[in-house]
């Protein structure tokens, strides 16, 4: 190598590592999809009756494969398993979702296991949120979570379809379709939200259930566990996407509705 092809060999070296390291280091920065919670609007403006759908379920299958959230006029329980989108609705009919519906509410990811657990056996639904919490100590990261159970009971709801004006959720929880299952098998579609995301996400647990053969499925308010296995996905990033309609700015979305979103989600209120 002559003289004066020597410094330019070193200077074309040096820039290439320089593009290297570059995208190395962006890389490092940029989100990993397979490793994100992708959330439609936030849990207070459905909880005041924005009802509306804004994101389509295509969209949301575009980035996600697994989660729960509802449809378009609140209608029924939206449950997205392993890419396909179903609607629980409050006849208790489990169908799957046209592509271009719409939801109001949903959060979705694409499920990769982190870990694997044996569901304790006899187990409430509570019992497994203390059991979770016991095990998965990630407390500030969102954690998908799906267990495949056989169930000994189980209490699903879901709700119709609203019309306008609105009311807000908690009074239309008054109404709800519950129905009672005994010896089931089928899947529970958990996510699990940091409790600094109050008033955005469902702080802790939120569940869904969908049997094996696709008939049954709903919001998951009670359960007995007879045997199941616990996968969990924690996930490192958030993605929250947010109307710009004026129905959805008029509204003060900081108030607080701990005690409504509890309401909505548990058994609190439903008769036995």
């Amino acid at each position: 190598m002559t003289a004066r092809v020597r410094p330019l060999f070193r200077w074309c070296c040096l820039c290439c590592l320089v593009s290297l390291w570059a995208a190395a280091a962006a890389a490092d920065q940029e989100p990993d999809a397979d490793d994100r919670i992708t959330q439609v609007s936030v849990i207070n403006a459905l909880m005041l009756g924005r009802y509306d759908g804004t994101t389509t379920l295509s969209d949301l299958l575009a980035v996600g494969d697994f989660g729960l959230g509802t449809l378009d006029r609140l209608d029924g329980e939206l449950i997205v398993l392993e890419g396909v989108a179903y609607q629980v609705r409050a006849t208790g009919a489990v169908i799957e979702v046209d592509p271009e519906t719409t939801s109001p509410f949903a959060v979705v990811t694409r499920f990769g296991a982190d870990g694997e657990l044996a569901c304790p056996e006899g187990a409430s639904l509570e019992a497994i949120d203390r059991f979770l919490d016991d095990k998965i100590l990630e407390r500030n990261n969102f954690v998908a979570i799906r267990i495949e159970a056989e169930l000994a009971t189980a209490v699903l709801r879901s709700v119709a379809a609203q019309e306008r004006p609105y009311r807000p959720l908690a009074e239309v929880a008054k109404s709800q379709s519950v129905w009672r299952h005994e010896r089931m098998r089928g899947t529970l579609v958990g996510i699990r939200s940091p409790q600094w995301t109050e008033g955005i996400a469902v702080p802790g647990y939120h569940w869904h259930f969908l049997s094996a053969d696709r008939r049954v499925g709903g919001h998951l308010l009670e359960c007995t566990v007879r045997t199941g296995t616990i996968r969990y996905d924690i996930c490192g990033d958030w993605t929250v996407k947010l109307d710009q309609s004026r129905g959805f700015n008029a509204p003060d979305l900081g108030t607080d509705l701990r005690d409504e979103v509890e309401g909505v989600e548990t058994r609190r209120g439903v008769p036995k």
